[in-house]
C-alpha cells in the first residue's frame, strides 16, 4: 500500500505531536507530584502535632529542658509502644533494606527503657517510613500508568501521522514492571525516597537535640522543622517530576520500537525566551538502540522538560499488514482494533513460574515454521539444555533453552519469547544420551 503522505510531512506532523506531547507531560509530572506532596504534608502536619503534644504536657512556660525531655516514659506506654512498634517493622521487614531510619527504630525497639524524646523521635521516624512506604505503592503504580498512556499515545499517532493502521503488540505487564524498577538514574525511585527520609529524619534528630538542649520554645522548634521539611518538600517535588518524565519519555520510545522506528528526534526546549540546558541537543537524530537518558535521553537534568519525537523512515512498513488510516477514529478505537495483547505462558520452572510472552511477531514464525505453543512450554519447563546468557552487539540478553522438539531463545529480562527453531535429532539424542536436564 503506498503512502500519499511526503515523508517531510510526515516528519513535521510527528514534531507537532512530539510538543504536544511535552506540554501534555508537563501537566501530568505536576498533577502526579501534587498527589505525592499531599502524602508529605500531611506528615509533616502530623511532626508538628506530635511536637505540640509533647509541650502541652510538659513544658513550661511553653519551654521544655533537656532533663524533662531526657525523662522515661512509664512503662505501660513503653510496654505499649515498643509491642505496636515491633509489629510495625515486622509488617514492612521487606521495605527499605539499607534504610538508616529502620534501623535507629530497630534499636529503639529494643531498648529496655525509653526517654520522652526518643519516644517522640521513634514516633517521627515511624511516620516517615509508613510516607516512604505508602508513596513507593501509590508512585509505582502512577508511574506504570505513565508508561502505559505515553506508549499507546506513541503508537497511535505515529500511525495516524503516516496515515496508515496495523496491529501493534502492548507491553506486557513483565515489561513494565522492569521500565518502572530500572535504575535509570544512580537510584531507582524507591532508594530515592528512602534516602531523603533517611536524611530529613537525621536533620529532625538534630533540630529536636538542639532545642531542647537550648530550651527552644514550641514555636521555635515548629519554625525551624518547617524549614527542614521545606527543602525536603522540594528535593521531592523534583524527583518525582524527573521520575515522571523519564518514564514518559521510555513509553514513548517502547512506542517506537513497537511500531518499527529506528530513530528518535531530540527535542530541546526553546520558546518564548526560554531555553533548557540542554536545548543544544534540539533537532538531533539519535538511534533508538543508542538512547541513553542523562546523555542523549531526557530527562538529562533535575527541572529538564525536554522531550523526543518519532524520526519516521518508509522501511518501518516493510513486512507489515497496514490498512488506510480512519481519519476519524479515536484512540480508544484504535486501540480496541490494533493494540494486541502479548498472551502470556505460565511455565513451571526449577525457579518457580515463568511468564513467557509470545508476540504476534513470534507466533507467526512458529507456525510458519512447524511447532506449537506446547513445544515452546515443554522446551522451557523440561529442557534438555539450558545454555548461559549472552548478550548481542547491542547489549540485549538472550538464553538458550534446548527442547526435544524445539530450541528456544528467551529474554531473561522481560521474558519475551524472540526465536524459535527445530531441535535438530543429532542434538537430541546427543542431549538424552547425556542425561542432561
Amino acid at each position: 500500500m503506498s503512502i500519499k503522505k511526503s515523508k517531510k510531512e510526515i516528519n513535521k506532523e510527528l514534531f507537532e505531536n512530539g510538543k504536544n506531547h511535552m506540554k501534555e507531560d508537563i501537566k501530568i509530572e505536576n498533577e502526579i507530584a501534587d498527589k505525592m506532596l499531599n502524602y508529605f504534608d500531611k506528615v509533616a502536619k502530623d511532626t508538628e502535632d506530635k511536637i505540640h503534644a509533647i509541650y502541652s504536657r510538659f513544658a513550661t512556660d511553653n519551654k521544655m529542658t533537656i532533663a524533662e525531655a531526657k525523662k522515661y516514659i512509664s512503662e505501660s506506654e513503653f510496654k505499649a509502644f515498643r509491642m505496636s512498634l515491633k509489629d510495625y517493622l515486622k509488617e514492612i521487614e521487606k521495605e527499605g533494606a539499607d534504610s538508616k531510619t529502620l534501623k535507629e527504630l530497630d534499636i529503639l525497639s529494643a531498648k529496655a527503657r525509653l526517654s520522652r524524646q526518643e519516644k517522640l523521635l521513634a514516633d517521627i521516624y515511624a511516620s516517615y517510613t509508613e510516607l516512604a512506604v505508602k508513596t513507593n505503592k501509590a508512585m509505582e503504580k502512577e508511574f506504570k500508568e505513565v508508561v502505559q498512556n505515553s506508549f499507546i499515545r506513541s503508537s497511535f499517532d505515529i500511525q495516524k501521522a503516516i496515515g496508515v493502521s496495523f496491529a501493534v503488540d502492548n507491553l506486557s505487564d513483565r515489561a513494565i514492571d522492569l521500565i518502572v524498577k530500572h535504575k535509570w538514574a544512580k537510584k531507582t525511585f524507591s532508594q530515592s525516597i528512602w534516602g531523603h527520609v533517611d536524611t530529613l529524619n537525621e536533620k529532625i534528630r538534630e533540630t529536636l537535640a538542639k532545642g531542647f538542649m537550648s530550651g527552644a520554645s514550641v514555636q521555635k522548634m515548629t519554625m525551624e522543622l518547617q524549614k527542614r521539611t521545606g527543602v525536603a518538600r522540594d528535593v521531592v517535588e523534583r524527583l518525582v517530576q524527573n521520575q515522571c518524565q523519564y518514564f514518559s519519555n521510555e513509553g514513548e520510545r517502547q512506542g517506537y520500537i513497537a511500531n518499527g522506528i529506528k530513530e528518535y528526534v531530540y527535542l530541546g526546549t526553546v520558546e518564548k525566551g526560554f531555553a533548557c540546558d540542554c536545548a543544544s541537543l534540539n533537532g538531533v537524530i539519535i538511534k533508538i538502540e543508542d538512547a541513553e537518558p542523562l546523555v542523549n535521553f531526557p530527562p538529562l537534568h533535575p527541572h529538564c522538560i525536554c522531550g523526543t519525537r518519532a524520526h519516521f523512515d518508509n522501511a518501518i512498513l516493510d513486512g507489515k499488514d497496514v490498512k488506510p488510516f480512519d481519519k476519524n477514529m479515536t484512540m480508544e478505537e484504535w486501540k480496541e482494533a490494533y493494540l494486541k495483547d502479548c498472551p502470556s505462558l505460565k511455565c513451571k520452572t526449577k525457579d518457580g513460574i515463568m511468564d513467557i510472552y509470545i508476540t504476534k511477531h513470534s507466533e507467526i514464525r512458529n507456525k510458519q515454521r512447524g511447532f506449537l505453543i506446547a513445544d515452546v512450554i515443554d522446551a522451557v519447563e523440561n529442557p534438555l539444555e539450558v545454555k548461559k546468557i549472552r548478550y548481542d552487539e547491542d547489549g540485549r540478553p538472550s538464553q538458550r533453552y534446548i527442547g526435544r522438539k524445539v530450541t528456544v531463545n528467551i529474554n531473561p529480562e522481560n521474558h519475551n519469547f524472540t526465536t524459535g527453531w527445530k531441535t535438530s535429532e543429532k542434538i537430541r539424542k546427543k542431549l538424552e544420551k547425556k542425561g542432561v536436564k
